[in-house]
């Protein structure tokens, strides 16, 4: 089945386009430091979210037996290292060691990197690889998730699963990384055990360097999204409600609304509120976190779904 995350994502993809052209009718440039200072926040912010090798190895599951059982990882799994084969494209258990005891190891290759657009050469160069641990917390089952190339470790996260009230969910902390930045990273993602679909998920990433938070929060029973971006008192929101064939989203600065972008009907266009005439870096920012949002919710959800794998809790 077709996850309504997913289903979401295809929604909002679809008018990108639509955004852009209704973001070029300016309207005569006015200073605005905090839509300046949160559009370069927001695409650094995006920069994060693009890159692919930040994913848990969550791919790997469809080239070796599920690794996941109620004890753990499998026998087959556990302390193993696996290799590309190039003949079969699929990973298989190498001679290699250094793989978690209670895990596996997948190594990384140049030609993976350039297929996810991170450049270097289309070759079986080895050049990281990625770490996947089984634990328990509290005798309840958890996972270890690095993933290190060129020397730089991109991903450091832990995730456990929780169950409670009829709700099952997964809970990841840890660190993302891009260049010299650093970033502490939570995401929460729950949903029903049963009964009418409401998937829910709670994405915060920091960054240390420029002192702003993200937060994204995303319930799918309501088709809501809400990006916060927030340092010291300076506030930016873009939220609002999404369906099929509508949608309408706040641009609030410091609290106060200022911008209103809708489609439906084949149109879309983004106004400003209660007679507030739009900067040209006010429509900049909305244009941003349009997209931004979209990619927000693809790595959140990725990171969250791949986990979950491991966990016996698929979204």
């Amino acid at each position: 089945m077709q996850s309504s995350f997913v289903r979401r994502s295809s929604i909002v993809l679809a008018v990108l386009s639509a955004v852009a052209a209704a973001c070029s009718d300016t309207a005569g440039p006015r200073p605005d430091t905090l839509a300046s200072d949160a559009l370069t926040a927001a695409a650094e912010f995006d920069s994060l979210m693009q890159i692919p090798i930040l994913g848990w190895p969550g791919g790997f599951r469809d080239y070796v037996p599920r690794p996941f059982d109620s004890m753990g990882f499998a026998d087959t799994i556990q302390g193993k290292t696996f290799v590309w084969d190039s003949a079969s494209s699929l990973y298989v258990v190498g001679p290699q060691s250094g793989a978690p005891a209670t895990g596996a190891r997948f190594l990384l290759y140049a030609f993976q990197l350039r297929g996810a657009g991170m450049g270097g050469p289309p070759t079986m160069l080895q050049v990281g690889y990625s770490d996947v641990a089984y634990d328990t917390v509290a005798g309840a089952p958890s996972i270890q998730a690095a993933v290190i190339a060129d020397s730089i470790t991109y991903l450091n996260l832990s995730a456990s699963r929780f169950d409670s009230s009829g709700i099952v969910g997964v809970s990841e902390h840890g660190v993302l990384r891009r260049a010299s930045h650093r970033y502490p990273v939570s995401i929460v993602a729950t949903k029903p055990i049963s009964g009418t679909s409401d998937e829910t998920l709670v994405e915060t990433i920091d960054d240390s360097a420029s002192g702003w938070r993200l937060v994204f929060t995303y319930r799918d029973s309501q088709g809501s999204w809400d990006y916060v971006l927030s340092r010291g008192t300076d506030r930016v929101e873009y939220s609002g409600t999404i369906t099929s064939s509508t949608e309408s989203l706040t641009l609030s600065l410091r609290d106060t609304a200022i911008a209103l972008f809708s489609r439906g009907s084949g149109q879309s266009s983004l106004t400003g509120i209660n007679g507030h005439v739009l900067t040209d870096r006010e429509r900049a920012l909305a244009a941003q976190l349009e997209g931004t949002i979209v990619n927000t919710w693809s790595l959140g959800f990725n990171l969250a779904s791949d986990g979950g794998v491991y966990l016996n809790c698929v979204f």
